[in-house]
C-alpha cells in the first residue's frame, strides 16, 4: 500500500511543476498576455504542463481508486480479502499495479500529442484541453470521453469512501 501512496505523491509532484510552469509563464506575459497569447499557446513548455498536469490527473484518479477498492476490500473481509486484492500489500504486486497504472495514464495523456487532429492542449492560456467552447475542434470528443471515465473513477472512489467512513464509524 505504501507504494501505491509513493506514486500518488510522485503524481502529485507533477502537478506542483506543471504550477511552476504556469506562475512563470504568468511572471512573464503579465500585461502583456493579449500581444503573446499565441506565442505561449504554442510554446513547448505550454505543450509540456499541458501534458503533465493530464498526467498527474489521471494518475490520481486511478491510484487513489484502487487505494479505495483495496481498503474498501480489506473492511468487507479482512481475513481473505476478495478478488485477490491481498496481494496489494506485497511490494512486487503493488509496484506492478503502479507501473500499469503509469503507462494507462501514459498512454491516455499522450494520444492528443501524437494525432494531429487533436488539437485541445493549446486552447486555454493555462495549458489545459479544456473541450468546453463554443468552436467544435478535433477531439472533443476524446477528452470528454476521458472526463466521463474520470468522473465514474471518482465515483467509485467516493462511494468507497462512504463505505469507509460508515464502516469505521
Amino acid at each position: 500500500l505504501s507504494i501505491l501512496l509513493v506514486n500518488l505523491n510522485l503524481a502529485d509532484l507533477l502537478m506542483g511543476v506543471y504550477l511552476i510552469v504556469i506562475a512563470i509563464a504568468d511572471e512573464v506575459y503579465r500585461g502583456t498576455f493579449a500581444l503573446y497569447e499565441t506565442e505561449w499557446l504554442t510554446h513547448p513548455a505550454c505543450q509540456v504542463a499541458g501534458f503533465l498536469s493530464l498526467l498527474s490527473a489521471q494518475v490520481s484518479a486511478l491510484l487513489v481508486c484502487a487505494v479505495t477498492v483495496y481498503c474498501v476490500a480489506t473492511l468487507q473481509c479482512p481475513s481473505a480479502v476478495p478478488l485477490g486484492l491481498r496481494c496489494l500489500s506485497e511490494p512486487s504486486v503493488a509496484g506492478i499495479a503502479c507501473i500499469i497504472v503509469w503507462i494507462i495514464s501514459l498512454v491516455v495523456v499522450t494520444i492528443p500529442l501524437m494525432t494531429s487532429h487533436l488539437v485541445l492542449h493549446g486552447r486555454t492560456g493555462i495549458c489545459l484541453p479544456l473541450p468546453i467552447s463554443r468552436d467544435t475542434v478535433g477531439g472533443r470528443e476524446y477528452f470528454l470521453g476521458v472526463m466521463v471515465f474520470n468522473m465514474m473513477l471518482y465515483a467509485l472512489t467516493s462511494a468507497g469512501q462512504v463505505y469507509i467512513i460508515k464502516s469505521l464509524w
